[in-house]
């Protein structure tokens, strides 16, 4: 139920992230160790099926490293190859109770984005590639993190 409704956040602060796409309001050099608990994938072999975690190829993440400085520093780092190798984020929002990012590549047929709850610890990873109806395909990835260090 939890992961429904972090779902349902993500999908909704994606449909407003337009609104106010930089707002870094804390200051947060941070160390995560994170436990993947399931995997939902979308493309021409499944449509939206889950795994669990001993059905999917994808790993815990020993350190996520997320960086925020105010008014609009972000990055992180341990999520993917992708996200540490990118210059800028289109959506980084960083406050006492979520961090949301996301990036495109240059031809914006390729993005990730991501939400991570203080709260909760819990972390939603999205992998969209090829942005026409038909061919989109995506990976969602869900963790549960622990701050592992303030550094």
């Amino acid at each position: 139920m939890k992961n429904n409704l972090l779902l349902i956040s993500l999908i909704f602060f994606l449909s407003n992230a337009n609104a106010e796409n930089v707002k870094i309001e804390e200051n947060n050099d941070l160390l995560f160790n994170c436990e993947l608990t399931k995997n939902i994938l979308k493309n021409s072999e499944f449509n939206y099926q889950t795994f669990s975690k001993s059905e999917t190829k994808k790993k815990d993440i020993d350190t996520l490293t997320i960086l925020s400085k105010k008014p609009d520093i972000f990055k992180i780092q341990g999520l993917s190859s992708f996200l540490s190798n990118a210059n800028d984020y289109e959506v980084k929002i960083a406050n006492k109770e979520i961090f949301f990012f996301k990036a495109f590549n240059s031809k914006r047929n390729y993005s990730e984005s991501g939400i991570l709850t203080r709260q909760t610890g819990e972390l939603v990873h999205e992998i969209t590639q090829s942005f026409e109806d038909k061919d989109k395909e995506k990976d969602i990835t869900f963790y549960q993190c622990k701050i592992k260090q303030e550094i």
